[in-house]
């Protein structure tokens, strides 16, 4: 196989399994590039469904694809990738905060839900598989045991001990189908070994022997909110249908990584008032109008307390009513007219890195 003359090496290092990846520079595009080459008997099909996933997902949490390179009768001989300058996620096993570990599982998730909205299953996650550039964004790769989810089927059992799902666990020669759940039940994983250090000895049986206390998420030293453990311990679950989505599991993080970090401002008359974390509470008088209280839990805006008749985007408030991101709270009875008050509510929403 020959590199084409635009790539440059600059160093090498092993790979393992079916390929060598090797440093090189793409001296048109002026980039730094994974040049994955393939070993003789390599298996093609695998490769190609690499590649299939690869070139169908666009994520900021999925490392790309940029070229692939043929032998001289037509067989993928290497693939061009993006590079990742970092280390894998197997050094932090352990070591991780909580807030580090909700920023890591945060980014993982988001990766893990493009791939699955874009009708693939990863089936291999797991700490070796993940890296964070320099600019602190997660990366997803390997994706060389990728499937489709309209044709996902295995013989045998095929994967890393504690992160393959029961239901993968198939007798020799077995044959199982298995849906975007085996991906799910693999972020729980990596998220145990982050916070945990190792496996507990019962993940790693076949089949996994779960629930199991070293398992519990609420159980682990480093605490991660109460919500979040929760639904980590949902993404377990031996049954794959009682896990949930990977958007469910992305939204509870995100609530997380963002709590606190939400700013609104009413303008009452000539008044100017902010809610935020610091101010979380704020009482509007309106007089005869009416009056009631806006409330910032950490997560959202709500109307906590009312006296009269208010509304909010013409729509009567209840309690708690949450306030949208952008919303006119009006205080008085329609009958009152032009004497109403209005009150203009401008909610931010910060974004998260996940």
């Amino acid at each position: 196989m020959i590199i084409p003359s635009r790539y440059t090496p600059l160093k090498k290092s092993f790979d393992g399994g079916m390929s060598t990846a090797a440093l090189y520079c793409d001296r048109h595009l002026e980039r730094n590039v994974i040049i994955k080459k393939l070993l003789p008997g390599a298996d093609q099909k695998r490769i190609i469904d690499e590649i299939k996933a690869l070139s169908s997902i666009r994520s900021d949490h999925v490392v790309e694809i940029y070229d692939v390179i043929r032998d001289e009768v037509g067989s993928v001989a290497a693939i061009v990738e993006e590079f990742i300058d970092g280390e894998d996620l197997l050094a932090k096993a352990g070591k991780v905060s909580a807030t580090e570990a909700l920023s890591i599982g945060g980014q993982l998730a988001s990766g893990i839900e493009d791939v699955h909205r874009h009708g693939q299953i990863h089936r291999d996650i797991k700490l070796n598989n993940i890296k964070i550039d320099q600019e602190g964004c997660l990366k997803l790769f390997d994706f060389g045991l990728s499937r489709s989810s309209s044709s996902a089927a295995t013989t045998g059992l095929v994967g890393t001990f504690g992160y393959i799902a029961p239901e993968l666990c198939a007798p020799p020669n077995g044959r199982v189908t298995f849906t975007q759940s085996v991906d799910v039940y693999a972020f729980a994983s990596v998220m145990l070994r982050l916070v945990r250090g190792k496996f507990p000895d019962d993940l790693k049986k076949v089949p996994p022997r779960l629930p199991c206390a070293d398992a519990n998420f609420h159980n682990q030293q480093t605490k991660l909110p109460h919500e979040v453990c929760s639904i980590l311990n949902e993404c377990h679950a031996t049954h794959p249908l009682v896990r949930p989505s990977m958007t469910a599991v992305s939204e509870v993080f995100k609530r997380h990584i963002l709590m606190s970090q939400h700013r609104a401002t009413l303008v009452v008359g000539n008044n100017v008032y902010v809610l935020d974390a610091k101010n979380n509470s704020v009482n509007i008088n309106a007089g005869v109008m009416g009056r009631c209280t806006v409330t910032y839990d950490g997560f959202s805006f709500a109307i906590t307390a009312i006296s009269g008749e208010i509304y909010v985007n013409n729509v009567p408030a209840s309690l708690p009513t949450a306030l949208p991101g952008s919303c006119v709270i009006t205080m008085g009875p329609p009958s009152a007219g032009m004497n109403r008050v209005y009150v203009p509510v401008d909610v931010s929403h910060p974004e998260s890195r996940a």
